[in-house]
Formats: structure tokens, sequence, C-alpha cells
């Protein structure tokens, strides 16, 4: 799959531009992309949460100025990101790197005050020993170990280092090391495809040098395993070292490559894929500083925003809103500013309007705020979402919760908020008018061989990436948090286990009948999502799975009607 890959960026122009349009990169702003990995999950997760725009000035300044020199000295200093937990899964500071999240930094200034660079939004804050305070209410501890900081912001954790004490994996300009062993571990970016330099692939292809650059990655550890990525698409496998030769191996492919230094260089058919643990940056000029549009020079006007007191019913509908923007709404990232009023009720409390000279996007900011204690509240950012064809449409591009814990709330209201949002959507469904579809599945590296799955969809909603083999719940094929019907068809059913023992919270489920054959069905976590998937042998040389993400199956529901209705042939 690797070498077969890469062929497909070098054949023309036509298919390297075809590739970056299913990249999923027209996102701007703190819109993550999807990926598969589980390192992207829980990254979107933390942007969903906690992207929340320039914090308001601490009211607390001058208590945390009398704080006592001796207290303040210890603590004082800048600290950088190095790894970030959240339900239970960690990222290491080259993923978030990867991601465009490495250089989230929190400095403590011996006044008492200080700057909390989180995912590029600034915030002031203030401080004493063992807790910060963000937007002058919103507490979170840490705790101070050598040079090491361990922060918690309600159940998600964030590891820093003090400036100058990271590892130097870390420190450099390229985050790749060698271990006794021979192995080389870090993350190596698309740098060159043949005599095409990543400027150029970029320019040809319509998009940044960093988005190119993540076109293609591999990233190495080292236990010896690897992770090719292509496309948002994970191949997991191993590496092995000798002298300066890599070869990598996934499922039944090698790929076999040379070192230098940093870079990477594979021969593949008398075509070079170049990576380097050097990542590729933009070079080119930001927007202008006076306020203006890079594009056309005109002032941006900053007085259109309007709103209300923001006040909700109560504080339980606040923390349902959270929960539904947060776990069960289907594209947040795409939903407008008069799309929330609805769901909250109620006018946002507008709070200011700016320019983003770094996204070259107009920005609004919104508090819905709790009845019960004004200091509990959500805090939404919104970006103009295509200012040429539809100017003072904004949507959501981050949001974050202050004052109630998001986790509990989750905790209380996630399965209320989920089964009323699935008898919603079942009514929708019970009226719905369907179309005919059908895909042509294949074996790997077998395209002659074709299984055709038919069945019914709505006519309009729903989309198919090809080269995910996705039906996707969005007209958009690439919209992030968006659920799924994953088909994948190999001549066995053990071809499905491969990775099984990596599979967490295994659990078998009841059998369904799909298409007038019983498949096998089992619930899961795996790459950062819970799957449901069926699986059968249809016949004596082909085995299907249908994997579900994010999308109801229950009886009436909009899922249940696409499973009831394909057939195979």
């Amino acid at each position: 799959m690797m070498k077969q890959s890469f062929n497909k960026y070098v054949l023309t122009v036509t298919l390297l531009a075809a590739f970056f349009s299913l990249n999923g990169c027209s996102g701007s702003g703190d819109k993550p992309a999807e990926t598969t990995t589980a390192a992207a999950a829980v990254i979107a997760e933390t942007t969903a949460r906690s992207s929340a725009g320039t914090a308001k000035a601490s009211a607390e300044t001058a208590k945390a100025s009398e704080m006592k020199a001796d207290k303040a000295a210890g603590d004082a200093g800048k600290y950088v990101i190095y790894e970030y937990e959240s339900n239970g899964n960690k990222v290491d500071h080259g993923m978030l790197a990867e991601a465009g999240m490495g250089d989230t930094w929190l400095e403590l200034y011996e006044d008492g005050t200080g700057k909390f660079n989180l995912f590029k939004n600034m915030l002031d804050i203030t401080w004493e020993p063992g807790e910060i305070t963000v937007y002058g209410t919103s507490k979170y501890t840490y705790k101070l170990e050598g040079d090491t900081l361990n922060l918690d912001m309600q159940g998600v954790y964030y590891t820093m280092m003090r400036e100058g004490s990271l590892p130097a994996a870390d420190s450099t300009g390229s985050n790749s090391s060698s271990s006794d062993s021979g192995e080389v571990s870090g993350t190596y970016y698309l740098t060159m495809l043949d005599t095409m330099s990543i400027q150029e692939f970029a320019e040809m292809t319509g998009t940044t040098v960093d988005k190119a650059s993540e076109m293609i990655m591999l990233r190495l550890s080292p236990d010896g395993s690897m992770h090719f990525i292509e496309d948002g698409e994970d191949q997991p496998g191993t590496y092995t070292i000798e002298d300066d030769v890599i070869t990598l191996t996934a499922e039944d492919e090698k790929m076999t490559g040379t070192i230098d230094g940093d870079t990477i260089t594979f021969d593949l058919e008398g075509e070079k894929l170049v990576l380097s643990g050097s990542r590729p940056t933009d070079s080119g000029a930001s927007a202008a500083a006076d306020g203006s549009d890079s594009k056309s020079g005109e002032a941006v006007d900053t007085s259109t925003a309007t709103g209300g007191d923001g006040v909700v019913g109560s504080e339980e509908e606040l923390e349902k809103d959270y929960v539904w923007m947060n776990k069960v709404a289907k594209d947040i990232f795409h939903t407008t500013y008069e799309d929330l009023v609805k769901q909250f009720g109620v006018e946002g409390k507008f709070d200011k309007e700016e320019y983003s000279e770094h996204m070259k996007v107009n920005k609004r900011y919104y508090f819905w705020i709790s009845p019960e204690d004004e200091n509990h509240f959500i805090y939404v950012n919104f970006e103009e979402d295509d200012p040429d064809n539809a100017p003072g449409v904004y949507t959501v591009s981050g949001f974050n919760s202050s004052g109630f814990s998001a986790s509990e709330a989750e905790s209380r209201y996630l399965e209320e908020v989920q089964a009323a949002a699935n008898e919603a959507d079942k009514a929708a469904a019970a009226n719905m008018k369907m179309k005919d579809f059908s895909v042509d599945i294949h074996p790997f590296a077998h395209d002659e061989d074709t299984i055709t799955v038919s069945m019914q969809i709505p006519e309009s909603g729903w989309s198919y990436d090809e080269n995910k083999d996705h039906l996707v719940e969005n007209e958009d094929p690439n919209t992030f948090g968006a659920g799924f019907i994953q088909f994948k068809v190999d001549p066995e059913l053990s071809k499905f286990d491969f990775y099984k023992d990596k599979f967490e919270n295994y659990k078998d489920i009841d059998e369904r009948e799909i298409g007038g054959i019983k498949f096998a069905g089992r619930t899961y976590k795996n790459i950062g999502y819970e799957w449901t998937e069926y699986i059968a042998q249809i016949d004596d040389s082909h085995a299907v799975s249908i994997g579900i993400v994010r999308i109801d199956t229950s009886e009436g529901s909009m899922g249940d009607r696409i499973l009831n209705s394909i057939k195979f042939k």
C-alpha cells in the first residue's frame, strides 16, 4: 500500500490535485481535520474544550501581585508543553507539533500574573503556587516537580517542561532522535516528490507548505513500530535499520530507503520520496497589522455583531447544551451562530469581534451563561465561513466550558442528550426521501476483484469518500466529527482480527442479518473511535466488514434503514 500510494502522487497533476481535495485541509482557525489517528481524535477534543480566544483581563491581578517573592520565585518561569492526556489517551510533543499545536506554553511571572498560549490562543492569567486562574474565575491546579509542571484542566492533563529542559529531541528544529540500538524515532514530513520541492508541490496543489508536508508522514517509535500516514490514513507496521538503510514493513509490503542525518529517502521504481525530521514551514508575509484584509486592503467592519444577555434557562440546560456541542452534535464546526441560538434558546452575549491576522478570517466571540451562577458559562468562537460568497455567516470554530466540570456534565447528561438526539433523528428518518446507491469494494491490491454493495441512502445530506470507503453522514465527506459507515473486503474473515489485540473495551454483540447473511457483531474502541462492527464470510473467497462510527443503528434510525437495505453482488 505504501509503494502503491506513492505512485499515485507522481502519476499526473490531476491525481495530485485530487489527492489534496480529499485531504480535508480546507478548514481554518480552530477547526481540526479528521484523521484516523488516536492523537488527532484527542487533539480535536482538546480544541473543542479549550480553544477559547483571548481571555478578559483578570480582576485578581492586584491580589496576586502581593504574593511573597520567595513563594513565587521557585515556580516563576516559562513551561512548554511536552505531553497531553485526555480520556486515558496520551499525545506526545511530536504528535502535537505535527497537528500544529506544539507551541502551547505557560509563563508565570513573579508578580503573580502570566500568559497561557493555549493552542495559539493567548490567555492572560493570574496565579499563586499550585493554581492558575483564567478569565478571573476559572481555576486550575498544577504540581511542579523539578522542571516538570503537571496542569489539570478539568480532567484534561498537560505535562509541561521548564524552557531549556526539554529533551534534545523536542528542543531542536528536528523531532527525530537516535537510540543505541540503531533505531531512529520521531516524525518525518514530506519535503520532496521526485524532483518537485515541497514549495512547488504546495503551489501546485493550492495549499500551504505546512499542509503539503503533512500529506505524507512517517512516525517512527523507539520500540521498532512505525506509522506511515498518507491522506490521513494510518498504516501501522514495523521498521528495521541496518547501517544507513531503513526498511518499513506494513502488512505484506516492504519499502526500503536510506537515512542521511534527519532525512530519509525512498527510491520507488525510479521516483524519489524524501521525508525530513525538520518540518518545512511557510514563509509568506502575514496580514496587515492594521486590521485590514490582506486580499483587498479594506478595513474590516467590527461594529455589526449583535446579541442578547446570553442567559439560558437553567444550569442544567447550560450543561446539557455543552454536552450536545462536545459529544452529540454531528457537524459542530459548520454550525452557524443562528443554529446555536436555536439550540440554546437565547441570543449569546456578545464579547468582541476581531480580524485574525494569523488565520486571515473575521472572528466573533459569545458567552452563554447560567442563570444560577454568572461564572458558569460556555464561551464560543465563531469565524466568518465564506466571506466572498456568504458574508456575515459565522460558524463555530472553537468553544470551551468555564466554572463547571465538563466531565461531570457528560457523566450526568450524555446518555439523556444522546437519546433525545436519536429520537429526533428517527422522526426525521421516517419521512426522509431515499435514493438507490452502490459502491464497489476490493480486497487490498486486487482492484480486479470486486464486490458491489448496493443500498438506499437519503437523497441529500450524505456523501461517499472513495479514498476511505466511508459512507459519511454529511454532504462534505471530510467534515470533522461526521459519522460514517466503513466497508471492507478481504479473502478471509481472520484478516479483520489482525489488530484485535489492540482493541479496547471489546464486546461481542447480537448478530445482525444484512443482505440475507448473518453477520457477527462486536463493539470496541480503536484509533480513537468507538466502533460497532459486523463481519461475515459472504462466499468462499470474500469476507466483508461493515464498521460503524457515530451513527445510531437502533430500530427506526437512518443507520438501521441503510443497513436493512444493503445487498451484495
